[in-house]
This record gives C-alpha cells, structure tokens and sequence, in this order.
C-alpha cells in the first residue's frame, strides 16, 4: 500500500511541475516571439523595411519595423528585426529585439565605443535579449569589433567606429515603433 501511495505522490509531483516548465519555457523568449505563438487568436503581422547598410564583410544588413497585432485580445506587440542576406538566398534574421529591449542595447553599443579601448587582452562585451539574439563587442587582442548574433549563426560584424551609426538607427527605429504603438491606441 505504501508504494502504491508513494507511487501516485511521485505521478502528482511529475505533472504539477512539467506545466509549470512548459510555461518557463514559453515565457523566455522575446514578447514578439511568444506573441506569434500563441494558439486560437487572430494575428496581423506587418513588417517594414526601416533602413539598410553593408557592414564590413560585404554583407547587406537590413532593420526592419515588425508590429504583431492579436486581433483577439487587442495587444499590439513591436520589435526590430535585423535581417542580412547571404548572397543569393532569402533574408535570414539575425537578430529580434522587443521595443523595451532596444534602449539595452543602445546602451550596450554607448559602453562599447566609451570602454572597449580600455581593454588589453581579450574581452568580450554582451548584451543577450529575450530572443537570445546577443549585441556585443570583441577585442581578441589585435582587433576590437561589434558583433550582433542569433546564436547558433555567424554574427554580423561591425567596426567599433560604426557604433554612432548603429546607435543612431536603434535610437529612430525605437522612435518609429512608439509612434506605430500611439497611432495603433487612437
């Protein structure tokens, strides 16, 4: 009798705590992302091409304005999205950063270009977002440079002195969605 109680203890422990991961899980990633997924409700999604650079590598770089409306419930949800493209193939995102995500890292790219000449041996500067996208710098001893990566892909690199630049289009696409947000509550 013991173990059969013990038994049926150890199956209401198990299936109160696998919801309560679940949940965890879900909950991690960035607003945007949990947003999209979400089951039984009415999404609108309308992304824009905000601006666009080449970094170093050649690679075109592309920041896009996303806003997620759940029809549903009436929630509107925005984001940055940096997307680049390899040569002949669709866009691949690197990076999703939530509208309250994007003063972080404007403020990570600001203690880069004021600090990352301060270091000596080799450093690493990160920012993770709630998609785990990471906005960062390097310094491996010879070269210091900004990396903005989706892990597990290659991350896109940018000189230290394009932080101004970087810093400039976070700052007016943060300002683009807040006015997409004001416009959505009249």
């Amino acid at each position: 009798m013991k173990k059969i109680i013990l038994a049926l203890l150890v199956l209401l422990i198990a299936a109160a705590v696998v919801p309560v991961t679940y949940a965890e899980e879900i909950s991690s990633g960035s607003k945007f992302d949990n947003a999209l997924m979400q089951k039984n409700s009415l999404l609108i999604r309308e992304i824009t091409d905000f601006t666009s650079i080449v970094n170093d590598n050649g690679n075109e770089i592309t920041f896009q304005t996303a806003v997620l409306t759940d029809i549903t419930s009436g929630t509107k949800y925005c984001a940055l999205q940096i997307d680049y493209f390899y040569s002949y193939s669709e866009p691949h995102a690197v990076a999703l950063l939530d509208i309250d995500e994007i003063d972080d890292a404007i403020m990570t790219l600001q203690y880069i270009k004021d600090h990352i000449e301060e270091t000596d041996s080799y450093t690493k500067i990160t920012y993770t977002c709630g998609s785990g996208a990471v906005i960062g710098a390097e310094h491996d001893g010879s070269r210091k440079r900004i990396l903005i990566q989706q892990p597990p892909e290659l991350p896109l690199v940018f000189e230290i002195s394009d932080a101004d630049n970087l810093i400039t289009i976070l700052q007016t696409a943060k300002a683009t969605l807040e006015s997409k947000m004001t416009e959505a509550e009249k």
